[in-house]
């Protein structure tokens, strides 16, 4: 029993999919808990280190930035300043730009589950934080001419796998969609003739 004027606090609970539909007699909704990994990407460990030090050499030259414009700038001309000035920031900034906009698309890890038959990418973000990317295969695109860093599009974003390293031949089949069955209906080539 409570005395006073005390209330009893409001507890917010989370349910998830499956525990919302455990009726007896009903089917229960897939958790993503069955996610396994069927490709881990080769150069992880390569594309997080040369983006770590590309971050930390980047974070070290502008905390040094006052430093740097004292020394080179000041002591130049104003138009050889400007130049030594904003190509010193314009690289500093611009490497790991450069190298986000080159890895962004490498896939670290990819999971699947095989019973609700849905992926999930890993990929950095620019400061090194896992992205996830959760897809179906019939979201994957394989384009017919593949970019130089892209072999799938899943979901409109861009991703680099490397097959070979798939280590779950129902997954690698599932995603490129050679599980469903061939479509051989010829279409009619129309020539115009004039």
């Amino acid at each position: 029993m409570l005395t006073g004027s005390k209330k009893p606090k409001a507890v917010a609970v989370r349910l998830d999919s499956a525990t919302t539909n455990s009726r007896p007699g009903k089917p229960k909704l897939h958790s993503f808990n069955d996610l396994r990994p069927v490709y881990t990407g080769s150069l992880n460990t390569q594309v997080k280190s040369v983006k770590a030090f590309s971050l930390t050499s980047s974070v070290i030259a502008l905390a040094l930035q006052p430093l740097m414009f004292e020394k080179l700038v000041l002591n130049q001309p104003v138009l050889t300043g400007v130049f030594l000035g904003t190509g010193c920031l314009g690289f500093i900034l611009g490497t790991p730009l450069l190298l986000h906009y080159v890895t962004k698309r490498y896939v670290i890890e990819l999971r699947f589950s095989a019973q609700s038959r849905i992926f999930e990418a890993d990929t950095y973000s620019l400061l090194l934080r896992r992205q996830t990317l959760r897809f179906t295969a019939a979201d994957v695109n394989v384009p017919s001419v593949p970019g130089p860093i892209t072999s799938i599009v899943a979901s409109g974003k861009p991703l680099l796998i490397d097959f070979n390293l798939f280590t779950d031949a129902d997954a690698y089949e599932h995603l490129l969609g050679y599980d469903k069955p061939l479509n051989l209906q010829f279409n009619e080539i129309k020539s115009n003739s004039s």
